[in-house]
């Protein structure tokens, strides 16, 4: 699935907890969706060669990078920092938390149910006053509820 970068708003994130949504910036340049499953190998002595034995469907796992412009900055860097980093566990200890929210994510017809793995921020260009002005979230989504 591809859409050039750049091109109208068709995308978001939802926070299926508390409702909350962010629209992409700009629309991935591409996703890529794997499937796989997972097999054993069945050694014994004297075989001349080990069985194999089909084991279990493997959950779909994608990665995302989503790119931001925030010229001038107006915060918007704090937001999605808050945003994304609700999908994960807290930096810190806090009482009676559980884990973290699923999400729906969205991109025209592809719309999935998923839990965050992992978010890498990279800030590609600060202001003059040292704002994050150009960023990229990479995100690595699991689909769950299928």
């Amino acid at each position: 699935m591809s859409t050039r970068v750049g091109a109208p708003t068709k995308g978001l994130i939802k926070n299926n907890t508390t409702g909350a949504i962010q629209r992409f910036q700009f629309n991935p340049s591409s996703i890529t969706y794997p499937r796989s499953v997972s097999y054993a190998t069945i050694d014994a002595p004297g075989m001349a060669y080990p069985d194999t034995q089909y084991v279990k469907g493997e959950a779909r796992e994608f990665s995302v990078n989503l790119l931001f412009f925030d010229k001038p900055y107006s915060g918007l860097y704090i937001t999605m920092c808050n945003f994304f980093g609700a999908f994960l566990t807290p930096e810190t200890n806090t009482l009676g938390y559980t884990k973290p929210p699923e999400m729906t994510f969205v991109m025209g017809s592809f719309t999935r149910v998923c839990v965050m793995l992992s978010l890498e921020i990279n800030i590609v260009q600060y202001d003059d006053n040292l704002n994050p002005v150009h960023f990229e979230f990479n995100v690595t989504l699991r689909q769950v509820g299928v």
